[in-house]
């Protein structure tokens, strides 16, 4: 969760798009919606199949995109 916190501490700031996976560990799922989107970040959530044409939903505004390899034993 530090280098999750770093990575965003180190490339966003208030106002930027971040495209995260929505198939991710459950704690990073829950620093996104909370403390980075209380930190004035815009946080969107794809699933993964998604990220295969992930173009068009950079924007110019768009500072980081995240992926994780899941770890939901459910998966």
């Amino acid at each position: 969760m530090s280098i999750v916190s770093l990575l965003l501490a180190a490339f966003c700031r208030p106002g930027d798009h971040v495209i995260a996976s929505k198939e991710q560990y459950g704690g990073t799922t829950e620093l996104l919606r909370t403390s980075a989107e209380a930190a004035g970040l815009d946080i969107e959530f794809l699933p993964l199949e998604a990220f295969a044409s992930v173009g068009p939903r950079v924007r110019p505004g768009t500072r980081l995109i995240f992926l994780e390899s899941p770890s939901n034993p459910l998966m």
